[in-house]
């Protein structure tokens, strides 16, 4: 018996990474998931990852991390 595969629901999530001022954007912070698809935000601070509807999300800058955010709690993902 074959069975089928479960096709998992992506969706891409994209933003803007700030200061603690929210005025100066913030460039080559990474942006992690749970599995494990990474990216790092470019000079003008923006990111833009593919992950699974379920995952979450958390970004790291100099070996300090935030806490993480489910995915499917983010308002407008895309």
């Amino acid at each position: 018996m074959v069975l089928p595969k479960a096709n998992a629901q992506f969706v891409t999530v994209k933003g803007t990474v700030y200061d603690v001022s929210a005025r100066r954007p913030i460039e080559a912070v990474a942006v992690m998931s749970n599995s494990g698809r990474n990216t790092l935000t470019d000079s003008a601070g923006r990111y833009l990852v593919t992950v699974l509807q379920h995952d979450s999300i958390w970004f790291s800058l100099i070996g300090k991390s935030t806490m993480k955010y489910a995915v499917d709690t983010i308002s407008n993902p895309e």
